[in-house]
């Protein structure tokens, strides 16, 4: 018996379904042609079955993990702690023990993040694949018996979503399949339907069909301490039979679906693959004519001289053939020439090649690795650029994938008692509202104009400093300007004195050269003082005037 619950669900799964059919069949074409692995949009296949054969050019299989790469190294590079939460209160910025709270409960969350087990670098490098291929990608982030975190790339093909009126995402559909046996082991309380049971003693590893729904409740009531009484309900309904099988709730989304770049009108997001499909698809093409071209050149077809000889002429090795020389020598077996320019083929296939590396931003990473000795200033300027032109598109990942993680994070690891730290008061008087900012090395490459502006000031003052010295001190602060150079460059912020270290090591400086203007000025004293006594004496041996009145 179909519940209702259950019917609206698959009734608003099918609109989704048929709302994505468009994007599907490019999607499908796109993993075709650069991920065949992923080619499950509109066919379906078996485990280890191969995938490969509409693909005849690697450029962008080549070219996809390469931009994955390079968009974790310069949005979230493990080895960095790339985000800070900070009070959303600026007064609470000036507060030290606020402050130090914010960092005790930063890297507290990075502990959680890159926990062993936890899978944030695998399933965000997946997601970061999907990005590049498909322009979408989910992960879901969940907890492990209330301690750890773990995560999970949803492949996009089998998530579907819904936007609230402000075009976010505020439900999420996914289908999956379980056997039998993994069924009882996700829902021992349900009650499930008797085929089932009996599969699960008899058949164990036959497979079922499920959706789960996770959405924004529209019910929500939160004086209510059950699953009604969070903001995301969730419904898994096992297709075949059509029925609910679980629901609950979430306190916040656990699917993170994050998108690429969209277009007016559109849902879904549109990667890089997309913007140069009409380019896959011809360097394919090219890459088929190329192997024509190439095996003809290489293994020619024979031309006879009549059709009697097609059956006796041997194109094996060493093979002796009789009767196909003439009386005057001329052969009666010659091989066909079509006359074909690999070269030009060759120069369009490279064209081709260049487009796709410029669109999955191969080439501007390349700058760098191609062109080691360049200058700082040209470093510098080379950042910036890269910047400037990696922002608006990797750059919207941090608002769609990391922020809604860290949320998602912050609402697990909250809930375990003594995990994080202790929240001040003046902080809790404030409502506890937190706010993300980000120091990866993109956000850094945006600030790197200002590196650029302060050497070519310094550029310019040099001469003015010639004729006048000091004349840079009068007008700027050396140190400010170093301290900007420094995070420009990318200077990890561990070498640098923070303020407390700075004081030190001023009042040290003042020390050291009131210490060495007495060392310098002992000598001059001594002296005067050896005068001085010398002097003395002399007054005491001659008479004094008092003497002869």
């Amino acid at each position: 018996m179909t519940s209702r619950t259950a019917a609206d669900i698959l009734r608003e799964h099918g609109e989704m379904e048929s709302d994505r059919s468009n994007f599907d069949t490019i999607n499908q074409r796109i993993a075709e042609l650069i991920w065949p692995n992923s080619a499950m949009f509109n066919t379906q296949s078996t485990p280890g079955q191969r995938r490969d054969f509409y693909q005849f050019d690697s450029t962008a299989s080549l070219a996809l993990p390469k931009f994955a790469a390079a968009a974790e190294s310069i949005l979230m590079p493990r080895t960095q702690q790339y985000q800070s939460l900070v009070p959303q209160d600026e007064a609470l910025k000036r507060d030290i023990t606020v402050m130090a709270y914010c960092e005790e409960l930063t890297r507290a969350l990075f502990r959680a993040r890159y926990a062993p087990g936890a899978g944030f670098t695998h399933a965000t490098g997946e997601a970061l694949q999907s990005h590049g291929a498909f322009g979408n990608a989910c992960v879901f982030v969940d907890e492990v018996m209330g301690v750890d975190l773990f995560y999970r790339n949803i492949f996009f093909g089998d998530t579907w979503i819904r936007e609230d009126y402000a075009g976010r995402v505020d439900g999420v559909h996914r289908k999956f399949k379980l056997r039998a046996r993994q069924i009882a082991q996700m829902f021992p309380r349900a009650k499930l339907p008797e085929g089932l049971q009996k599969d699960i003693k008899n058949q164990p590893g036959r497979e079922y069909e499920f959706i789960h729904c996770v959405k924004a409740r529209s019910d929500y009531d939160m004086g209510r301490r059950d699953y009604r009484g969070m903001p995301y309900a969730s419904y898994y309904v096992m297709l075949g039979h059509n029925e609910l099988v679980d629901e609950g709730g979430y306190r916040s989304m656990p699917y993170v679906f994050s998108r690429f770049r969209t277009a007016p009108g559109e849902m879904y997001g549109r990667g890089p693959a997309d913007s140069v499909l009409n380019v896959l698809n011809l360097i394919n093409e090219q890459q088929k004519t190329m192997l024509r071209a190439g095996q003809r050149a290489v293994d020619p077809p024979i031309m006879l001289a009549d059709d009697d000889g097609l059956e006796t002429f041997n194109l094996k090795a060493g093979a002796l053939n009789r009767g196909f020389i003439g009386a005057n020598g001329e052969p009666l077996a010659v091989p066909f020439q079509s006359g074909s320019n690999l070269q030009i083929g060759l120069e369009m296939v490279q064209d081709s090649r260049e487009v796709i590396n410029d669109a999955f931003f191969v080439t501007l990473f390349r700058v760098l690795v191609e062109e080691p000795r360049m200058t700082a200033t040209e470093a510098l300027l080379r950042a910036q650029e890269k910047g400037e032109l990696l922002g608006p598109a990797i750059g919207r990942l941090q608002q769609e994938m990391l922020d809604p993680v860290t949320v998602r994070e912050l609402d697990i690891l909250s809930r375990v008692p003594d995990l994080l730290p202790e929240m001040p008061p003046q902080l809790a008087e404030a409502g506890g509202l937190m706010a993300i900012e980000y120091d990866s090395p993109l956000d850094k490459m945006q600030r790197a104009g200002d590196g650029v502006a302060i050497q070519r000031f310094l550029e310019t003052m040099t001469p003015l400093e010639q004729i006048q010295p000091g004349t840079i001190k009068k007008i700027a602060s050396v140190e400010r300007m170093g301290r900007k150079l420094a995070e420009a460059q990318g200077v990890p912020d561990s070498c640098l004195l923070d303020e407390q270290e700075q004081a030190a090591e001023v009042d040290a400086s003042a020390e050291q050269e009131q210490a060495a203007a007495l060392m310098q000025a002992a000598p001059i004293a001594g002296k005067t003082a050896v005068d001085m006594a010398k002097a003395q004496a002399l007054a005491n041996a001659q008479p004094s005037v008092a003497g002869f009145l």
